[in-house]
């Protein structure tokens, strides 16, 4: 909404389970279709940028709640934009569809390779939403496209190991617990960057593909940390026997890279940035 918001010429209506001042507009849960469809009647949106989704945590502690939110729900949405006309719709789908980076070794992964089988209920459901998505294109005027977003971190994210190091340093903590692997990688975005992709993408005249990877910067936990370490002092201690999980560190965002420009700054630059703004003091009102 924020990077919607910064141009003049948009007018954007937000919907989510939360309204109010800093929230949405209007008050929408995705796990009852006929909401938003209403929604999507009411607003006759050009757009639908559809971020809502419970994670992979969530998937598996509910996943009665994860199949009426993130298939039937993702899905009612769609059919509602489709039999309503919405010109596009922009989704947000993940890097976890490709699952763990162990499967492609020491390279790059594009949108053109084949999906393996799920390892988990987040990434089964990330890949539903794309198979329902190509089949409303290959029947719709409506056109879908998918962002998959890599690891958007920051601005106070529940779980966030990014966040947690930003609060220690903020804090003038000297030390920080992360519950990780020291080696668990991931693909570093930041989420002021995610949402700037998906305002660009929600408004660029053409869009040559339906997929659209935002792979982010290769890091690991480790290398995460020292970078609190060589900013602020704060040392982390990491989990060696916690679940690794399945995740990507290198995932190719050579089409966004090549036909919008796709840019984002360093996870150093954005580290920085939060500690400095968390230090300044708010005014008072």
């Amino acid at each position: 909404m924020l990077a919607l918001a910064r141009r003049p010429d948009v007018q954007s209506v937000g919907a989510d389970i939360r309204t109010g001042p800093g929230f949405a507009d209007l008050r929408v849960d995705l796990a009852f279709p006929a909401q938003s469809y209403a929604a999507v009647l009411a607003a006759k949106p050009d757009v639908v940028i559809n971020l809502a989704y419970l994670l992979a945590a969530s998937c598996e502690a509910d996943p009665q709640r994860a199949v009426e939110t993130n298939t039937a729900g993702v899905n009612g949405l769609f059919e509602a934009c489709h039999r309503l006309g919405v010109p596009r719709v922009v989704y947000a789908s993940s890097g976890s569809v490709y699952g763990d980076q162990s499967v492609y070794g020491d390279r790059d992964v594009t949108e053109e390779e084949p999906l393996p089988p799920p390892r988990t209920l987040y990434q089964l459901m990330k890949q539903f939403n794309e198979v329902m998505a190509a089949h409303y294109n290959k029947r719709s005027t409506t056109r879908f496209i998918g962002l998959r977003l890599s690891s958007p971190h920051g601005r106070g994210k529940p779980g966030d190991p990014f966040d947690a190091l930003v609060r220690a340093a903020a804090n003038g903590e000297r030390n920080v617990a992360l519950p990780f692997p020291s080696g668990r990688p991931l693909a570093f975005n930041y989420v002021d960057d995610s949402a700037e992709l998906c305002a660009k993408v929600a408004l660029s005249p053409s869009l040559r593909w339906d997929l659209y990877n935002q792979g982010g910067e290769p890091l690991t936990m480790e290398k995460l940390a020292r970078i609190a370490s060589d900013q602020a002092g704060v040392r982390a201690t990491f989990d060696e026997n916690a679940t690794k999980g399945t995740f990507m560190e290198r995932i190719s965002s050579k089409r966004l890279e090549e036909e919008l420009g796709l840019t984002r700054r360093p996870a150093a630059e954005w580290f920085a940035q939060e500690v400095a703004e968390s230090r300044t003091p708010r005014p008072v009102a």
